[in-house]
């Protein structure tokens, strides 16, 4: 009888713990990256000011995105995340990223409007 409560125990516990990772994975969205174009040449160049802080700038991302649309539930800008980039105007990236999470399909569409540099789907953390 004992050996019989602690595998229903153990069987609950794997229950629980599986359904708060499958809530987690459903609550996190859709996840993005993308770069930004030397010469500042994108379409969100006048909207979000390159030169100033961090947070201001992903502040600023968030904004400009959910004005096309796009409903932005996270937004990391990462610094340097490039090591080495060509400084070619407008085909080129700096060396920051963005990375977004959104309930948002961006679309091959949607995406060629926006011309975000690299953007690519990826898997969120």
């Amino acid at each position: 009888m004992r050996s019989g409560t602690t595998l229903l125990l153990l069987s609950m516990m794997v229950y629980l713990l599986s359904g708060c990772n499958r809530n987690a994975t459903e609550k996190k969205g859709i996840c993005y990256s993308f770069d930004i174009r030397q010469c500042q040449t994108d379409l969100f160049a006048s909207a979000v000011d390159v030169g100033g802080e961090k947070s201001a700038r992903e502040t600023e991302m968030k904004k400009w995105l959910e004005g096309k649309n796009i409903a932005v539930s996270s937004i990391e800008l990462t610094l340097n995340f490039h090591e080495g980039v060509c400084e070619a105007c407008d085909m080129c990236p700096t060396h920051d990223r963005y990375f977004i999470t959104s309930s948002s399909i961006i679309s091959e569409a949607l995406s060629s409007d926006l011309r975000l540099l690299n953007l690519e789907r990826i898997t969120c953390d």
